[in-house]
């Protein structure tokens, strides 16, 4: 089945995290995030790790949902911030 860019899709905020922008375009539907991300996006995870990184084919599908470039949509999370402000989140550090 093809799925069409949405009709209603809000901006991201400057600075916004991944999970807030995809509840605030699940409210224009009168869905809760874990119904859009379950029923329409196919998102089974942790929806808790969308802001820390997302999967890349659920990035692309934002994409051509919203038409909101990826790499912005990537930028919503905290793995886009490494290693510019923070460390590798995923390296293991032995020192604690």
């Amino acid at each position: 089945m093809s799925r069409l860019r949405w009709p209603l899709h809000p901006l991201p905020f400057e600075e916004e995290c991944l999970l807030s922008w995809l509840a605030r375009i699940a409210n224009c539907y009168k869905f809760t995030v874990d119904e859009l991300l379950k029923y329409d996006l196919g998102f089974h995870g942790n929806i808790d790790d969308l802001n820390i990184n997302a999967p890349p084919w659920l990035v692309t599908l934002l994409f051509n949902r919203t038409g909101i470039d990826e790499k912005d949509i990537y930028a919503m999370t905290l793995s886009a911030w490494t290693p510019l402000l923070l460390d590798d989140i995923f390296e293991k550090n032995s020192d604690f």
